[in-house]
């Protein structure tokens, strides 16, 4: 029902029915006094303040509740989206240690610097939009909270974080830096527009594709010289080296003689390396083949794509279609199996070694003492050698010790042994009687790595592997120190012995060293050579054992060789440092600062819904509102002056019919 009033001036209007609208605080009318309408005296404006409530849901439908309901629900979705997604993707990147792109994607656009560029504008956008939004929702339930007036300065604050720009020009700055809430707010809007800025920086840091370091596991197998079971140790007896490396009938199936060049490269190489810094350039493992070693090669067979060809056998691993920047950008280490030894050398009074003369001329023979605890090694008791009176000769011998005459007195699950030198005529005086110590002779884990730049492998001594353990075939390690005792007899010639020769001119050369003197620095040399011959037979050996026909290796004798390989790829990785953690912060403080401003409007709200269709940032919205206090003809600075300034006063909005 239509009531009139009587109004100023003798004008007339038609009020609205209010009796069922609710309480309400104040309602006022006001004539505009510009224009007619037509068919009616006047227009008429209805002044809301800050305290212009009306709580009765009659005012709104149901069915727009349940739609402003919908959409409130619809714009919290959207904001943990934004929230989650880069924080999601980021972990997931972070837990696959990188992904890696596939090549017809990495062909496409997000290989493109512009198209990267532009989601990280376009993520910005969307997050700037639904703070704005965030802030418009705030605004509607913040004009009508009783008690609670909407200021000046609450106004401009509204204006600059939904259009995230300052509203406020130098002049007025001390007036807002007068107290310290309000310092607050201008220094929140400071780091918004600082945060928005860095969005588009985080997003491209997230989503561009990059070259970067891959690792991935690595399983293979190897044989185990030290597995216990029975099958195991009865087919390494019958597979020991002296299977391998015998001589029997035809000189040409000496397969010893053939490897000899290789067995003095290992010694020569080991000699060096014994004696110097650890610095040097990588060695080739044997003479002509392409695996190079740097330092010692500790009787490792190197398996994988670099490693001695044939004896591949990493699973999971297909390097034709690495998709990498360069098939030989890549390293790899892995776990294997390799001989610990430990050799001193010195010289001594006497040797159990003595030559002798029968229908087949010269030759060389030792005795090992029993009453010392020394027992044969050797599987020949004489070697025919060159006339020693005439002769530059060097020959040798070798015993078992027991374990109590070991003079390093080695732990007793290990082998330990005597190698002994003796030289004649010129080599009396460098070498004379030297009496080296074998001991640790076992089998332990090493970590062998590839290195890519330089293309050569290395060996460190594994930290997590289990105790080194001996073999649980004796023979085996007998026939190894067997083999250089047999190098030793192989190499002597008509003109000199081609050990002797080898270590007194590195003696020479790299340590000043006369080859005619007695030098501590000659037992160094010997040391190294032993070491290098030893590990070089123990790796060979594994070789031939490892290309005994498929099937025929028991089960029994293989172990699980583990490891992991390094390659650069193109794809998405974040990084192990903390940076694309700090890029994402900004853009995920602005999100939750939408949600926060959202969830805290609909808690004001109460899902009513009263102010749905009214913005007050709205500029209709802000040209019909009035500062409290002031004249609506009087300077449109008035709210700027005086010497508290007119921050704190209350605005009115009017909602026009």
């Amino acid at each position: 029902m239509e009531k009139h009033a009587e109004l100023e001036d003798g004008q007339y209007g038609v009020v609205p029915e209010l009796d069922n609208r609710g309480p309400m605080a104040s309602t006022t009318f006001s004539v505009d006094e510009e224009s007619t309408l037509k068919g009616k005296p006047g227009a008429f404006s209805r002044q809301l303040t800050s305290l212009d409530l009306d709580e009765s849901p009659s005012l709104v439908s149901h069915q727009g509740q349940w739609k402003g309901i919908m959409a409130d629900v619809i714009f919290l979705l959207i904001i943990l989206f934004m929230l989650t997604w880069p924080w999601a993707v980021f972990s997931f990147f972070r837990s696959q240690g990188g992904i890696q792109m596939a090549p017809a994607l990495a062909a496409s656009i997000f290989n493109d610097t512009v198209f990267i560029t532009f989601l990280g504008t376009f993520n910005r956008i969307i997050a700037s939009y639904l703070f704005g939004r965030a802030i418009v929702r705030y605004g509607q339930e913040r004009v009508g909270q009783k008690g609670r007036p909407l200021t000046v300065f609450g106004v401009s604050a509204l204006l600059a974080f939904r259009h995230k720009s300052f509203m406020w020009s130098a002049g007025e700055w001390w007036t807002l830096f007068r107290q310290g809430r309000r310092l607050a707010v201008v220094a929140s809007l400071a780091l918004c527009l600082a945060a928005f800025a860095v969005i588009p920086t985080g997003t491209t840091a997230l989503l561009a594709p990059v070259w970067f370091v891959k690792r991935s596991p690595l399983t293979g197998s190897e044989v185990d010289l030290t597995a216990n079971s029975a099958e195991c140790a009865t087919w390494l007896e019958q597979n020991t080296p002296n299977h391998f490396y015998g001589c029997q009938g035809n000189q040409r199936d000496c397969l010893r003689d053939a490897v000899m060049t290789d067995a003095l490269y290992a010694g020569r190489k080991s000699m060096v390396i014994a004696n110097s810094d650890g610095s040097g350039l990588p060695q080739q493992l044997m003479a002509d083949d392409s695996v190079r070693f740097l330092g010692p090669l500790q009787g490792i067979l190197p398996i994988g794509p670099d490693g001695l060809r044939g004896f591949n056998t990493l699973h999971g691993w297909d390097r034709s279609s690495a998709d990498s920047r360069s098939e030989l950008d890549l390293s790899y280490s892995l776990t294997q199996q390799g001989l610990e030894s430990n050799v001193r050398c010195f010289y001594d009074q006497e040797s159990p070694i003595h030559y002798g003369v029968d229908f087949a001329g010269p030759f060389s023979s030792g005795s090992c003492d029993t009453t010392k605890g020394l027992r044969e090694v050797l599987p020949f008791e004489a070697y025919p050698i060159q006339d020693p009176e005439v002769v530059w000769s060097l020959t040798s011998w070798v015993c078992a010790a027991n374990q109590t005459s070991s003079t390093d007195s080695p732990d007793s699950d290990s082998e330990t042994y005597n190698f002994y030198l003796r030289g004649t005529i010129g080599y009396a005086n460098p070498f004379g009687n030297i009496t080296c110590t074998l001991s640790n002779l076992r089998f332990r884990d090493y970590n062998v790595s590839y290195t890519k730049t330089g293309r050569y492998f290395t060996t460190t001594n594994s930290t997590t592997s289990p105790e080194p353990r001996r073999s649980p075939t004796e023979s085996f390690i007998h026939e190894l120190v067997a083999l250089l005792g047999d190098l030793v007899w192989g190499t002597q010639t008509r003109s000199g012995h081609v050990i002797a020769e080898s270590i007194l001119d590195v003696g020479e050369r790299l340590f000043n060293v006369s080859p005619d003197d007695t030098n501590d620095r000659h037992l160094k040399l010997v040391e190294g050579f032993t070491q290098g011959v030893l590990e070089f037979y123990a790796m060979h050996s594994r070789m031939l054992i490892s290309s005994r026909p498929y099937g025929t290796i028991p089960a029994s004798c293989n172990r699980t060789v583990e490891g992991s390989r390094t390659y650069e790829v193109f794809g998405w990785n974040p990084g192990p440092g903390a940076g694309q953690v700090l890029l994402l912060i900004p853009m995920t403080l602005m999100n939750l600062a939408s949600l926060s401003i959202f969830v805290a409007a609909m808690i004001m709200g109460r899902f009513k819904y009263q102010h749905s269709e009214f913005q007050p940032m709205d500029t209709r919205a802000l040209l019909t509102a009035k500062v409290a206090g002031e004249d609506t003809g009087s300077d449109q600075h008035a709210v700027r002056r005086g010497p508290k300034g007119d921050w704190e006063k209350r605005v009115d909005f009017l909602e026009v019919f």
